[in-house]
């Protein structure tokens, strides 16, 4: 009997190991941020369909950047082991919306921080916002960033507050995507902390945190 209980628990533990394996980076970060991703495209839906043009549009897609943040104790070979990543943390807007239980009464509702890019069915730019509001485009202007999306070549895009850098992930690829005026240059995390650190990690110096 005894061996019969010590064996499903081994079993138990071994299929549990094996799941957690099976976890790639980005497999982790989205289930830490998918329902705070969930619950603001409903309210970017929300605002979509109170748009007159946007509202008829079908299949529309959003393209969600992450505005994340980290504490002081951040430095530079946490970019490099990606230790980061067990560092960063979310910040949310707070909008008043009616209680959907007490319709009179408006309550504080959180939603992440992000910029949004709306697409329609075929990654062309339309309109962007956030929880907030939203707005049509005239022009693209994060057309990288959709291209990146449309080729399925990131699951994941975050900025850390630096601009025109960001942070994509797919699978166990840590990248980070740096526009300039005239080009797009793409790194590995540890050759863009070699080279460029005071741009993807603007507040170190600072905190004289480059080490």
């Amino acid at each position: 009997m005894k061996k019969g209980i010590l064996l499903t628990i081994a079993l138990i533990t071994f299929s549990f190991s094996c799941n957690y394996a099976q976890k790639n980076l980005s497999d982790t970060l989205k289930s830490r941020f998918q329902p705070a991703i969930d619950s603001l495209e409903m309210r970017i839906n929300y605002l979509i369909s109170q748009d007159t043009s946007l509202s008829k549009m079908k299949n529309l897609k959003q393209i969600h950047i992450l505005f994340l943040f980290a504490g002081d104790s951040l430095k530079k070979k946490n970019f490099i082991d990606n230790s980061f990543l067990d560092m960063i943390y979310p910040s949310y807007h707070s909008i008043r919306e009616k209680n959907k239980c007490m319709l009179k009464k408006k309550t504080n509702v959180s939603y992440l921080k992000t910029y949004t890019i709306i697409c329609d069915s075929n990654y062309k730019e339309i309109a962007g916002g956030d929880a907030i509001d939203i707005w049509k485009y005239t022009k693209p202007l994060f057309s990288n960033i959709v291209k990146l999306y449309e080729d399925d070549k990131t699951d994941i895009i975050f900025s850390l507050g630096m601009g025109n850098v960001y942070i994509c992930i797919k699978d166990n690829d840590v990248l980070v995507l740096e526009e300039t005026k005239d080009t797009v240059n793409i790194y590995s995390i540890k050759e863009f902390s070699e080279c460029c650190y005071k741009k993807l990690c603007p507040w170190c110096e600072r905190y004289k945190l480059i080490e």
